[in-house]
């Protein structure tokens, strides 16, 4: 039962923002924040999206029309690839989004040294909330190395992940300590 999470958000994944979609994704969500991540997204849907009292809206690729980034209205997240290349990586520091979904690591597990240097190198050209897009759990080791290299929340994708392994993460996560900032040494 989704009733032993405890949550953020409602993201709902759908090809295109429908009447039917956004009900649904309202009902599910309740009183939480809600919001839409759609294959295909034009300016009229992100309407739709306003009026039924949606949130959010996610970008699935930096190939979407740029006319959706207008308006302040409604929250904006944008997922990039853990490969962006990094001279448009500089770009999303004054990029119209709120915060950055990284995603091609969903699947991987353990994750690796070489998974953790690819997150921060993303991380050293944002300063915005970086997320990460998770389909596998993680274990209490891995969320305590991937705080440390900058990830600030993780997406869960719960049509791949077992509530239990969720709900696992969730107390890892709340048992973190609170983050340290690092001062630089001489």
């Amino acid at each position: 039962s989704l009733s032993q999470l405890r949550v953020d958000s409602h993201i709902i994944s759908t090809g295109k923002i429908a009447k039917a979609e956004l009900k649904a994704a309202k009902g599910i969500a309740g009183d939480a924040l809600w919001g839409l991540w759609p294959e295909t997204l034009t300016h009229d849907s992100l309407d739709a999206l306003k009026k039924e009292g949606g949130d959010f809206f996610i970008l699935s690729t930096v190939d979407t029309p740029a006319e959706v980034l207008a308006g302040e209205e409604l929250g904006r997240l944008v997922t990039i690839p853990v490969d962006f290349p990094e001279e448009l990586g500089h770009s999303l520091e004054e990029f119209p989004v709120d915060a950055v979904i990284l995603v091609g690591l969903e699947e991987v597990s353990p994750l690796s040294v070489r998974d953790l240097m690819r997150v921060r190198s993303m991380r050293d050209l944002i300063s915005k909330p970086l997320l990460l897009l998770r389909s596998h759990p993680l274990n209490r080791g891995e969320i305590v190395v991937l705080q440390d290299v900058g990830v600030q929340g993780i997406v869960l994708d719960l049509r791949t992940m077992k509530v239990e392994d969720a709900v696992q993460m969730q107390e890892a996560i709340e048992k973190l300590p609170p983050h340290k900032i690092k001062r630089d040494r001489a």
